[in-house]
């Protein structure tokens, strides 16, 4: 803790000493009976006469006796109204300093209008970035990444847009956006293809223009745009995970839904293991040059974990062994068109135990 006695030398500065054990003050200050940092050095009423006196152009600066203390004055109510000076002035330059916030002073009240008429058009901006949500229902109940409903998003982060006419209007803590954003764009070096997690539709964008100028605000304002890393719950991870991968899945142009997976039972989710080795080992008959062309013999190699497959295993624990899996055959390839290849093993895998798949893409029953 840092001593709160204000500087002999300078009463405006307080004492970079720490302070001693069991006491606000240091060694130096230890017998100190001034005003701390924590007190006004002068009331309001000393401040308000000084200040009339010196609209009125009776300058109390120049009176000699106890000049030492107006000239501090000055510099506390400099100091008090955040308006900027040298460190170091002397009697001169002090009176210079003061006569030009006298100006200000005499038309505070108007420069105050005419912030707070900036303020709230700023606001109103930025508010209208911020989408229809703000004010009206949405149809998502939580956000898609941190699962909080909207009424426990704050005010800086939530941000919002809507479809077809306010119809259709969605939420989200502004930090998840920027984590759909990062995503996508890491795995696709493009911004104008960002699929919403709701409706799997592309997100506009105006909308993502509108995010942009949020994330700037915020910057200025110095509010941080990213979640804490150990605040993160494993739920938290694990969607990051699997939303990181079906975004590499839609970049080959396929337009997936990660309920596909979420939502499959573990007895589900072990028939797409079993299915994806399958396709890999038996029914696509690959010989070593083929296979090596789709995940290269340089990369990790898939179904390193299949042995757990019989075993007694959570349902958390098996899908991220699965995912692993299918990220290992979507980004392996000798190049993209290989690497779209071991996309299609693992959607036709998906399509034999999720409806859901098989209805967007029929498709696959032909593979």
């Amino acid at each position: 803790m840092i001593c709160i006695a204000r500087c002999k030398t300078n009463k405006l500065v307080q004492c970079k000493s720490k302070s001693c054990i069991n006491s606000n003050f240091c060694k130096k200050h230890k017998n100190y009976n001034e005003k701390t940092i924590n007190e006004e050095l002068f009331t309001n009423d000393k401040l308000k006469l000084f200040i009339f006196n010196c609209t009125h152009n009776t300058l109390v600066i120049n009176i000699n006796k106890t000049i030492r203390d107006k000239i501090l004055m000055a510099k506390y109510i400099l100091q008090i109204y955040n308006y900027k000076y040298s460190d170091k002035l002397n009697i001169t330059n002090t009176i210079k300093y003061f006569k030009e916030f006298i100006k200000y002073y005499e038309n505070l009240q108007s420069i105050i209008k005419i912030q707070s008429l900036i303020r709230m058009k700023y606001i109103l901006k930025i508010n209208k970035c911020k989408g229809p949500g703000l004010l009206n229902k949405c149809i998502n109940d939580t956000d898609f990444y941190t699962f909080e409903e909207k009424k426990n998003i704050s005010y800086n982060y939530l941000f919002s847009y809507s479809e077809n006419n306010n119809q259709n209007i969605y939420f989200f803590d502004i930090r998840s956006f920027k984590l759909l954003i990062e995503n996508n764009t890491n795995n696709t070096n493009n911004t104008n293809n960002i699929i919403n997690p709701y409706n799997r539709k592309t997100i506009p964008n105006n909308i993502i223009s509108n995010y942009n100028k949020i994330i700037k605000h915020l910057f200025n304002q110095n509010i941080d745009v990213n979640f804490e890393k150990e605040i993160l719950t494993e739920e938290q991870i694990f969607n990051q995970k699997i939303i990181n991968i079906f975004q590499k899945i839609d970049a080959f142009g396929y337009n997936t839904s990660i309920e596909w997976f979420t939502q499959l039972s573990l007895y589900s989710l072990k028939n797409v293991w079993a299915h994806l080795e399958d396709i890999w080992n038996y029914r696509s008959n690959l010989n070593y040059n083929e296979k090596d062309n789709i995940i290269q013999k340089s990369k990790q190699q898939p179904f390193y974990k299949f042995k757990y497959i019989n075993k007694n295993i959570e349902k958390n624990i098996l899908q991220n062994y699965i995912l692993d899996d299918i990220n290992i055959f979507i980004t392996s390839g000798k190049n993209s068109s290989f690497s779209n290849i071991g996309c299609l093993y693992v959607l036709t895998a998906l399509s034999y135990v999720s409806k859901q798949c098989i209805e967007s893409m029929p498709w696959l029953t032909q593979i």
